[in-house]
């Protein structure tokens, strides 16, 4: 099967999240079940220019409002094909979506247009026409009503027999646009422009993803739970109805990890090693941890550590709002130690950092390291993620193999890679609570505490449990697989009607 994964991010290239790791795993990995891969994104201005072909084409763009050339350069990876499309609008540009901070370019709207219909004009050149058009968040929105209005031009034929799945990582960020710049976009207004997530339907504005999730002949998403939560009004950012509307042809498939990387048993970032059946080096790297960040070297206090985005998704305005907060109350009131390392909004930076001076079983680093996420997800006893939403989440896939006990809220991927303890804790490999609240995140508190103080062995065997659980890509692979024979069943019965 040809399958063309169209993306805005992707490792070693350009990353802000989880996004860019699943796009170039999942890639690998269907490769190596056969498929021909293709990923196409754009050039960014910080990508290193080594390595890679530059092809000496100069490639025609003309819609009703764009008229411009390009240029692309393709790497190899792993049997996977990288190609970069190149055009000032990226080129020029020292970040992704905007530069360093919150602002976003103000014409994202027409950059990622732009991409768009290159896509189609890339494909046309190399003469690579493919099965599956497969479309990852917002950037790639316009992709699949851009495929529907090609099915009924001649010189775009070959794309007649292509189906498009949409993948939503995120529906928190849809590419909302104003209405008015609807020209830009060549498609009409029935396409592309939705209702504004507001009180009044009349207030309307135009919304890549939900473009996308409307053309598309299947949508996925990366967990069961998320699949059915964003079918709420609580989860669905404003487009539960239009997601209700698809639910037949949505589907929920986990994120695979790569275990080469997160691996207790050969990491090359850890000074020691351990397994599930041998577990004593993991002691020595709590009291690493405890070195590294400052606090006093005690094996027999639990450590729970957090590396997280710090952003109110991450449930850092229950831990932190009000006077004492619920994380002030658990430092307090708990003979605990806790460990945050992470970036994001500056308010919770401020707050945590200030807590961190006042507590000295509290210990915050406000940067972004590898090597600190791996050492907390093998050093700490618990990891802590009391999200309000997550869509899938890798760290607590992280702790479960590293025997690090966590320690979440039920939803998303959350709810579906975390199973709760037995009374007798013969079962399970967390704590899941239920409520989205500071006193619920403080109330589990105490029962980690309750099994703090069980007898060594108890909390042995939960950890082998946990670090024998698996999540692997080809699994994933192979679900993604049967939505793209479904997905092209389902368009073919669409072009027979």
């Amino acid at each position: 099967m040809k399958i063309m994964m169209i993306t805005s991010e992707a490792v070693p290239f350009a990353k802000t999240g989880g996004l860019a790791d699943v796009v170039t795993a999942l890639s690998q990995e269907l490769a190596l079940a056969g498929n021909d891969v293709k990923i196409i994104i754009p050039y960014y201005g910080f990508i290193p220019a080594e390595g890679f072909e530059n092809l000496p084409w100069n490639i025609n763009l003309t819609t009703d409002s764009i008229n411009t050339t390009f240029r692309i350069a393709v790497i190899t990876i792993e049997a996977v094909e990288f190609i970069f499309f190149q055009h000032p609008v990226f080129t020029d540009r020292s970040g992704i979506y905007g530069n360093s901070g919150p602002l976003t370019y103000s014409d994202n709207m027409f950059r990622f247009t732009l991409f768009s219909y290159a896509v189609f004009e890339i494909c046309r050149r190399i003469n690579w026409y493919p099965d599956i058009f497969h479309c990852h968040d917002w950037p790639t929105g316009m992709v699949p009503p851009l495929l529907k209005k090609y099915s009924s031009n001649l010189s775009y034929a070959p794309f007649r027999h292509s189906a498009s799945v949409m993948t939503i990582h995120n529906l928190g960020y849809q590419g909302k646009f104003s209405k008015h710049d609807i020209h830009l976009s060549g498609l009409d207004s029935d396409s592309i422009i939705f209702p504004a997530d507001n009180d009044s339907a009349a207030v309307k504005e135009i919304n890549f993803l939900a473009a996308g999730i409307r053309f598309s002949n299947k949508i996925t998403t990366v967990s069961e739970t998320y699949a059915a939560e964003i079918q709420s009004e609580e989860f669905g950012e404003g487009l539960h109805e239009l997601l209700a509307s698809r639910s037949d042809d949505l589907l929920g498939i986990l994120n695979g990890v790569d275990y080469s990387e997160w691996n207790p048993e050969n990491d090359s970032l850890l000074p020691v090693n351990y397994s599930s059946h041998d577990q004593k080096n993991k002691n020595q790297l709590k009291l690493l941890l405890q070195q590294e960040m400052k606090l006093k070297e005690d094996p027999s206090v639990p450590l729970i550590g957090m590396v997280s985005r710090l952003a109110d998704q991450k449930g850092f305005r229950e831990l932190c709002g009000g006077k004492p907060s619920a994380l002030e109350r658990i430092i307090s009131d708990y003979p605990i130690q806790m460990v945050i390392v992470g970036t994001g909004e500056m308010a919770i930076e401020q707050a945590l950092t200030e807590l961190s001076r006042k507590y000295p079983n509290l210990s915050v680093k406000i940067t972004f390291s590898n090597y600190l996420a791996h050492l907390i997800e093998a050093g700490s006893d618990f990891f802590l993620m009391p999200s309000r939403y997550e869509p899938c989440g890798l760290n607590q896939i992280y702790s479960l193999r590293y025997g690090t006990i966590p320690i979440v809220r039920r939803t998303g991927g959350l709810a579906d890679t975390v199973k709760q303890f037995s009374d007798d804790y013969s079962e399970g490999t967390g704590l899941v609570f239920d409520l989205m609240s500071g006193e619920a995140v403080y109330q589990s508190m105490q029962e980690i505490m309750k099994l703090w103080k069980q007898p060594e062995k108890i909390l042995r065997d939960i950890r082998s449990r946990a670090m024998e659980e698996r999540f692997l890509w080809k699994s994933s692979a192979h679900s993604y697989v049967q939505v793209y024979e479904t997905a092209l069943q389902t368009h073919k019965g669409v072009q027979h009607d």
